[in-house]
């Protein structure tokens, strides 16, 4: 599995001062969790539901953390 930001912003959060000394992580916008996988036949088979099944619970983790410290996002969905 791996773990990326997604987009940064330009300058701090409103709230947070320039030299916060975690202003590169307070920047990110979203956070990204991915697997790849190489195309094959197993991909019409049961295992696919298992490898989609498996990566989504080893995601779960980040996504207790994101919400216990960070909260659910107040912008509107797309």
């Amino acid at each position: 599995m791996d773990v990326a930001a997604h987009d940064v912003l330009q300058l701090a959060p409103k709230g947070y001062p320039k030299e916060h000394p975690r202003i590169d992580l307070l920047r990110q916008k979203g956070l990204i969790t991915w697997q790849q996988w190489p195309a094959g036949t197993w991909l019409g088979t049961a295992k696919a539901k298992v490898r989609v099944v498996d990566f989504l619970r080893a995601s779960g983790p980040i996504m207790a953390w994101l919400h216990a410290n960070v909260g659910p996002s107040d912008l509107p969905e797309r």
